[in-house]
């Protein structure tokens, strides 16, 4: 169990495949386009996904960059993690909670600050009897406040279960004999697909999560 977990230690991970990961993506995948005429399909298909995440967060306020800049900032350290030997931060609850609480406090300070009584008249709903007007006040603040407390938990548990779930089969696979590896290696690939799926999903789940919020404080 201790080796399981130790994936997730950053002290004993030397974090060296999740470097190289973001020196491709930053440095040698925007550089590529100055060596050939053309764009390649992995270039081709991240212009195509950028043109699709603009038209899902677009809003009044045009604000769709950011939330594009947080779909792929996540989706980046997603797919990090997936290499082998790799660090997953958005594992680690510290992680998820710092990003979440400091897009949702500039959300929450944007919004009423732009609006405050419309904000606020968002604590209580239409035709709410006048004696649960505090309780409905309570009960949507807390709501409103454990926000980034759940979007972090969200994420956490989804990248974490599926890293833990890819080292037991990897655990597993070494013990077994060798007629049974290549079946038992072709599981982990299907697995391995499925946590690729798991990855842009939870990654989109967040960013549009992100967007609500930002509309409800228009």
């Amino acid at each position: 169990m201790t080796s399981l977990l130790s994936t997730f230690d950053p002290c004993s991970n030397l974090l060296i495949s999740n470097w190289i990961f973001l020196f491709i993506l930053i440095v040698i995948f925007p550089m590529s386009s100055f060596f050939w005429k053309s764009l390649s399909l992995v270039q081709q298909g991240y212009f195509i996904l950028v043109e699709v995440l603009t038209s899902l967060f677009n809003n009044k306020m045009k604000t769709e960059l950011m939330f594009v800049s947080v779909f792929l900032f996540l989706l980046m350290i997603n797919l990090s993690g997936l290499i082998p030997y790799g660090f997953s931060l958005t594992s680690h609850y510290s992680f998820n909670f710092s990003l979440g609480l400091t897009l949702w406090l500039s959300t929450m300070i944007w919004g009423f600050s732009k609006n405050l009584n419309s904000n606020i008249a968002h604590l209580t709903p239409m035709g709410c009897p006048l004696g649960l007007v505090p309780f409905m006040v309570l009960v949507e603040s807390i709501s409103m406040l454990i926000r980034p407390i759940t979007l972090s938990l969200r994420l956490m548990s989804n990248m974490l279960a599926g890293h833990m779930i890819i080292s037991l089969l990897c655990g597993a696979c070494y013990s077994m004999s060798f007629l049974l590896k290549p079946s038992f290696f072709l599981l982990e690939i299907g697995f391995l697909m499925f946590e690729l799926g798991v990855a842009f999903i939870q990654t989109y789940v967040f960013s549009m999560l992100m967007s609500l919020y930002w509309e409800e404080t228009e």
